[in-house]
């Protein structure tokens, strides 16, 4: 599957388009076009791997095309994942994924079974635990993140609390630095609700192959946010990370997916 990264910067004078990443950059526009325009995606029928950008985009505006999308029969029925970080002042919608941006669902999904066959989790607590993907799109930041809004490609919480345990962002290497950006939003926006936050970076090479890098950030002492381990997927190496969960399973599921969409796993 071809990927479309659409990138619609609020600042850029000239539309530009990136020829390594297929990103899009466009004039400034109004709160009433952006809308217009993520509308418009969520009823094409063109399906194909497309995350929509916007920068620039205030607080005020970011509140009131969150709340608009929210109550958009379209965007509701494209599962689209909408996220605005008011500290970065961008907004961001994902519109379709890929297989292996996916992958990550299905190895939580199996180390969850995993953990209740194994009696490492009781059934009350099972019962205790929502997790799944994409998650519901989240509110109640703090600091500068208070205006945010954030749906993350996997989330853990206890029952129905207001910000959850654990994260997974998946995306591109050429949207990585918005992955980081997230990062510090539910590190330190969420804290001290979020715990762990998991980031998966895909990259694409030459030869139709494909890499993956696995990154597992907490806080340390002070707060911020520290990276706990590092490591490459769907490559060889140590098949479990410190939070206890086979990456091994993770690198297989990888495989399966590049191989879905016609790519190979590069080594």
């Amino acid at each position: 599957m071809a990927t479309d990264t659409g990138y619609m910067s609020n600042t850029t004078p000239h539309p530009k388009r990136s020829l390594r990443s297929n990103t899009i950059l466009s004039a400034k526009k109004s709160r009433q076009t952006i809308f217009k325009e993520i509308v418009d995606q969520c009823k094409s029928n063109d399906i194909r791997d497309l995350e929509l950008v916007y920068e620039g985009v205030d607080p005020a505006d970011g509140q009131i095309l969150a709340a608009s999308l929210e109550a958009d029969s379209s965007f509701e029925r494209s599962r689209a994942r909408l996220n605005y970080n008011p500290s970065t002042e961008v907004l961001r919608v994902k519109l379709m994924t890929t297989e292996i941006h996916e992958a990550h669902a299905r190895w939580m999904t199996i180390e969850w079974q995993l953990m209740a066959s194994a009696g490492w989790l009781t059934v009350q607590e099972i019962m205790l635990l929502d997790h799944g993907a994409p998650g519901p799109q989240f509110t109640g930041f703090h600091g500068l993140y208070g205006a945010a809004r954030k749906t993350a490609d996997w989330i853990c919480r206890v029952d129905t609390a207001r910000l959850p345990r654990i994260v997974i962002e998946s995306g591109w290497s050429e949207n990585f630095p918005n992955l980081q950006r997230d990062k510090d939003l539910w590190l330190v926006g969420g804290a001290p609700d979020v715990q762990l936050v998991i980031l998966l970076k895909w990259t694409k090479l030459s030869r139709s192959r494909e890499k993956g890098l696995i990154q597992v950030w907490t806080r340390d002492a002070a707060g911020n946010p520290v990276l706990r381990q590092e490591e490459f997927v769907p490559g060889s190496g140590n098949g479990n990370d410190v939070w206890d969960f086979d990456i091994s399973t993770l690198r297989t599921i990888a495989r399966e997916k590049l191989a879905a969409m016609g790519l190979t796993a590069a080594t």
